[in-house]
C-alpha cells in the first residue's frame, strides 16, 4: 500500500523507532512531521491528491480531526496510531491503545466507512459541542501546564485528565449559559442551556456518555441539550448522573436525532470538536455526511482470538511470502503485513470468519 505517515510533532517522543519501522513497513510510504496547527490537514490533502491508499495519523483526536478534514471525500483511507489523551475515535473503532499492538492490528485490517459531522464547513468524527465541554477542555490544558505534564506522558493524570478537569469545575458551572435556539428538520425549541453535545459515537473523553445509542455509520447524529436545573448543585448532579453512567432520562436532558440541525445563539461561543476548539460563532449549521471517510479497523476477531492463535514458535512471514489480501464475504478486505501474524494464524482466522 502506498501511504503517508503524519506525526504530530508534539507526540514525537511517543513514536518509538520500532513502531515507526512497523508503520513504514505497512505503508511503504513517507513520514512527515507537523510544523504548526493545520499542517496535518495540508499534508493529508496532498496525500489524497497523490491518490495514496492510506494516511496514518500519529497523535490524538485533534490530529485525527485535521487528517479527516484533509481526506474527506477522497478515496484515501485513514489509519490511526493513537497516542493522545482520550483517543475517542480509536476506542470507538476498537483500535488498541497499546502502541506496538496498534501497529500489529493494522497488519490484519479492514476498511470501514464512517459518517462525519459537518459544522460550518468543518468536519469532525467523534463528539462536538458548546458550553461545558469547552470549559472542561480549557481546564484540562491549564491543569496540564500547572502539573508540567507533557502530551506524550503516561500515568494517572493523562488517563483521567478530562475527569479531573470536570470535577474541578464544580463551583464554576453557571445557572445558565444563555439562550439557545435549536432548529431540526421537523421542529425546534428555544430555551436556556448549560451544555450542548453533538455526537457521532457514544462516548467522549474516554469516560463520558454523550449519547449511548449513537453510531458513526447510521447516517444520523445525536444531539443532547443539558438545560439548567433548579440550583447549581442540582445542575452539577444532573450533569454527573447523565454523562458518567449514561442515564439520559432526566427532565432537564433533551435529546434529538437527525441529519441536519441549526443552532442559533445570542452571543458568540467556542465550539468543541474532536478534543479541540476550532472556531467560535453564533450560528452553527450541522449536517451529517454519510460514509464520508474510510477507516482501517481491526477485524472483529481481534485482539482476543489472535492472542490465542499467535504462535511464537513459528517464524513471522517475510514481505515476499505474506499474503496481500483476502476477500471476506460482505465486501470487507483484510490486508496483512509481516508485522504480527504468521501464515497459519492468518489462514485460520480467515477460514473461521468464512465459517461464521
Amino acid at each position: 500500500m502506498r501511504g503517508m505517515i503524519i506525526v504530530n510533532s508534539l507526540y514525537r517522543d511517543s513514536l518509538s523507532p520500532q513502531a515507526l519501522s512497523h508503520l513504514c513497513e505497512l505503508t511503504d510510504g513517507s513520514v512527515s512531521f507537523t510544523a504548526s496547527p493545520g499542517h496535518a490537514r495540508y499534508l493529508a490533502q496532498k496525500a489524497a491528491e497523490r491518490r495514496y491508499d492510506i494516511v496514518v495519523a500519529v497523535g490524538g483526536d485533534g490530529t485525527v480531526n485535521e487528517v479527516c478534514n484533509g481526506l474527506v471525500g477522497s478515496g484515501t483511507a485513514l489509519a490511526v496510531y493513537p497516542v493522545g489523551t482520550a483517543n475517542d475515535l480509536a476506542r470507538q473503532m476498537k483500535i488498541s491503545l497499546q502502541r506496538m499492538r496498534a501497529c500489529h492490528h493494522l497488519a490484519l485490517c479492514r476498511l470501514r466507512p464512517i459518517d462525519l459531522i459537518k459544522i460550518n464547513g468543518w468536519h469532525f468524527a467523534t463528539v462536538g459541542g458548546i458550553g461545558l465541554p469547552c470549559e472542561v477542555l480549557r481546564k484540562m490544558e491549564i491543569n496540564r501546564r500547572v502539573n508540567g505534564q507533557t502530551l506524550s506522558g503516561r500515568g494517572y493524570f493523562r488517563r483521567f485528565s478530562y475527569l479531573q478537569a470536570f470535577i474541578s469545575l464544580f463551583g464554576a458551572i453557571p445557572d445558565s449559559r444563555g439562550e439557545i435556539e435549536i432548529k431540526t428538520e421537523q421542529n425546534g425549541l428555544i430555551g436556556e442551556y448549560i451544555a450542548l453535545l453533538i455526537s457521532n459515537q457514544p462516548k467522549v473523553g474516554h469516560l463520558f456518555y454523550s449519547a449511548p445509542d449513537a453510531d458513526n455509520h447510521d447516517g444520523c447524529c445525536d444531539l443532547m441539550l443539558l438545560a439548567p436545573a433548579k440550583s447549581r448543585a442540582r445542575s452539577f448532579l444532573s450533569v454527573c448522573t447523565t454523562l458518567l453512567p449514561g442515564n439520559h432520562r432526566f427532565e432537564n436532558v433533551i435529546r434529538f436525532r437527525g441529519r441536519q440541525f441549526l443552532i442559533i445563539l445570542k452571543q458568540p461561543v467556542s465550539f468543541f470538536a474532536d478534543g479541540e476548539i476550532p472556531f467560535t460563532g453564533r450560528f452553527f449549521r450541522i449536517e451529517v455526511i454519510p460514509q464520508a471517510l474510510r477507516v482501517l479497523v481491526p477485524p472483529p476477531l481481534l485482539p482476543d482470538r489472535l492472542r490465542s492463535l499467535r504462535s511464537p514458535a513459528l517464524p513471522l512471514p517475510s514481505p515476499a511470502t505474506a499474503p496481500n489480501a483476502s476477500m471476506i464475504p460482505g465486501g470487507s478486505v483484510y490486508s496483512t503485513s509481516p508485522a504480527l501474524l504468521n501464515k497459519a494464524a492468518v489462514n485460520h482466522v480467515l477460514t473461521t470468519t468464512r465459517g461464521n
